[in-house]
């Protein structure tokens, strides 16, 4: 009889199943005393550890941390942890680079949500209707899908109080429960933008609290970089079409004497129409216009000159684009930390908490608290096959490798569904080419354009063996149960060294340990995809052997719950036959 390939037994019940849970419970002896100290906890359903995590952040807090760490693994529940905590810190800003996660907010948190009352949730005005413009014919300016971010309340004096339909408007309903309530989720984009500004100003509704919470913060300083970033070229602003702009030169100094006057002219034009008092559809357009342009033309002009960054420059010759990101953000989110007298952040996918301190100049000193796993690693193994070296300039005979090594993990689990991850959408070409017709029937792909309606598309597919080929889909999505029950990391997704940017950034001191540091994260975000509850199960596998020297180089600093899965996928390896037998197994 011909052995396997792939000797892969059923992901199921194991013997050490049960010590799991053990361990969730010493952890969590404190949990009695715990709940006594945080109130009201006959309302919630607490999973192990989250009553004692509250506890413990608390007690960070009470002992002089500026800054605590959550390090808290899927399933943990973190979102409640974060909510309890901003209920006894007597007040709080809550937010997330993911906008999917301040829904899961604001449904949890709404009323009949598993923790109604517990926060407000706010989006910003494009998520809201603007019911006066709905209500306007067509021919005077009515557009039957305007939002709030279009509303005549941006630029007309008087309004919002001045509008007929304001005490019906959804967005400033929103806002001002938001502003009520102690406890606000908000996108960060919103808390950036109005928020921020809105501290500065008496009258805005908005108040300083004690604790800001950014929940999935791993990824925290790049999601800065790229809020920062700027972005001009000769027709992104009406009327500042300047010749010069369509040169590869880095013209930053050039753009900061030649907006101010722009900006002063536009708000010269503003004013001129406001006065009129005649808004007929096309002077509110031109408004809209305008005012669109002023706030755009301020936006690039407030990053652009602050003088204590450096600004990378890029040009994008198709559309004579000039974009600008700071190779680091501390001048420019030094005053913000600031204004709390506490910061929380929490992930399940945190590795190298210095680095990002440091490159976030988040206040310390800095705690960190580590909420542990109850899902057993015996049912979610992440096994190592380093089947192929996959670098930036992969020749084809790894690809055929990688190919190979995909085919047998697919076809093992022939009568189970599955996703690959790849990080390109030429690597995931490449992969679909080599793979065996059999395989390949089974597979939904996508390129940029269908992306979403593809993914709907393979989680509403009854068939119990369809397999996802997906690109970049590391984050923020959910795969619970039948959903998928195995999952392929074709390549380690390093940065793309063809961006100036992070270029730029590799030549710092710590250059190459932020470059890998980053890759592993991702990793880390791709293996959570799937086993998603205690009794789920699901294992993952990695095709490239250049994870192998970030799982050594950084072991000690990889959370536990990812260590332990490891763990378990090397001791699985000891099976394996042929090329994938290769891999000695560590503890």
């Amino acid at each position: 009889m011909t052995q396997p390939l792939l000797n892969i037994e059923p992901v199921g019940f194991h013997p050490n199943f049960a010590n799991s849970f053990t361990l969730c419970a010493s952890w969590a002896l404190g949990t009695t005393r715990a709940m006594v100290e945080v109130s009201q906890v006959d309302r919630f359903k607490f999973r192990p550890g989250q009553a004692e995590g509250v506890r413990k952040i608390k007690a960070a807090f009470e002992h002089g941390a500026k800054t605590v760490f959550l390090d808290a693994p899927v399933g943990s529940g973190k979102s409640l942890i974060n909510l309890l905590v901003a209920r006894d810190m007597l007040g709080a800003y809550i937010s997330t680079p993911q906008v999917i996660l301040v829904n899961q907010y604001g449904s949890d948190t709404q009323e009949g949500g598993k923790f109604a009352g517990l926060a407000e949730t706010l989006y910003g005005r494009r998520n809201y209707p603007c019911t006066y413009l709905r209500s306007l014919p067509e021919e005077d300016g009515g557009r039957p899908y305007a939002t709030a971010a279009g509303a005549p309340c941006i630029y007309l004096a008087g309004w919002p109080n001045a509008c007929p339909h304001f005490s019906e408007c959804l967005y400033y309903l929103a806002r001002q429960a938001a502003q009520a309530h102690s406890r606000t989720v908000t996108t960060m984009a919103y808390l950036l933008l109005g928020i921020r500004s809105g501290l500065d100003r008496p009258n805005s509704g908005w108040r300083e609290r004690p604790l800001l919470v950014i929940d999935e913060a791993h990824g925290l300083a790049e999601d800065l970089v790229n809020f920062y970033q700027a972005e001009l070229g000769p027709h992104t602003l009406p009327g500042f079409r300047k010749k010069w702009l369509e040169t590869p030169a880095d013209l930053r100094f050039r753009v900061l004497e030649s907006l101010p006057p722009y900006i002063d002219r536009l708000k010269e034009v503003l004013e001129t129409l406001q006065a009129t008092r005649e808004f007929t559809k096309k002077v509110r357009e031109r408004l809209e216009r305008l005012d669109s342009a002023v706030k755009s033309a301020e936006d690039v002009l407030y990053k652009l000159k602050t003088g204590t960054v450096e600004w990378v420059h890029t040009y994008d010759s198709r559309t004579s684009k000039h974009t600008w990101r700071p190779l680091a953000v501390r001048s420019l989110v030094d005053d913000f930390w600031g204004r709390f007298n506490r910061v929380l952040l929490s992930s399940a996918t945190f590795f190298g908490i210095e680095s990002l301190v440091r490159d976030a100049d988040l206040p310390t000193p800095v705690e960190r608290v580590v909420v542990p796993d109850c899902f057993p690693p015996e049912r979610a193994p992440i096994r190592l096959l380093s089947a192929a070296r996959l670098v930036y300039r992969t020749d084809s005979l790894e690809i055929e490798r990688a190919a190979d090594a995909v085919a047998a993990v697919a076809q093992a689990h022939h009568s189970e569904r599955g996703i690959i991850h790849a990080n390109s959408y030429h690597l995931a070409n490449a992969i679909r080419k080599q793979l065996p017709p059999q395989v390949r029937r089974r597979l939904t792909s996508h390129d940029p354009s269908n992306r979403g309606r593809r993914y709907d598309r393979w989680r509403a597919d009854p068939a119990q063996d369809a397999i996802l080929l997906a690109v970049a889909m590391n984050q923020g999505i959910d795969l619970l149960g039948d959903l998928a029950r195995w999952q392929v990391i074709v390549k380690v997704p390093f940065p793309n060294l063809g961006d100036t940017w992070v270029r730029r950034r590799m030549e710092q001191k710590d250059g190459q340990s932020w470059y890998s540091g980053r890759a592993m994260i991702q990793v880390l975000q791709a293996a959570g995809r799937i086993m998603r509850s205690a009794d789920d199960r699901g294992t993952t596998y990695v095709i490239d052997t250049q994870l192998d020297g970030l799982i050594d180089s950084g072991w000690f600093d990889l959370p536990k719950w990812f260590r332990q899965r490891v763990i378990e996928g090397r001791r699985l390896n000891q099976s394996l036959p042929g090329k994938f037998g290769d891999y000695a197994t560590r503890a």
